[in-house]
């Protein structure tokens, strides 16, 4: 199991949304600032914020669905 990290802006809505979501369902994950990180965010092909990146898989957005899919992959490991 590997560690989740979430790049974010500031003031942005699916950035909140994807830490509060995060944080109630218990997970564990690194906040990083996203202007920090463009070169690998955008070698991930990632132009939107949040880009979560967890267990060798990543999105960009709010993905509840996604987050929900490490959760389960996690609880069966």
């Amino acid at each position: 199991m590997s560690e989740v990290v979430v790049f974010t802006k500031p003031s942005c809505v699916q950035c909140t949304a994807t830490h509060r979501y995060l944080t109630e369902k218990g997970v564990e994950f690194i906040e990083l600032p996203a202007e920090n990180h463009l070169p690998l965010l955008r070698a991930l092909n990632h132009i939107s914020a949040p880009v979560v990146l967890a267990d060798g898989d990543h999105w960009s957005g709010f993905r509840p669905d996604r987050i929900d899919r490490v959760i389960e992959a996690r609880r069966n490991s």
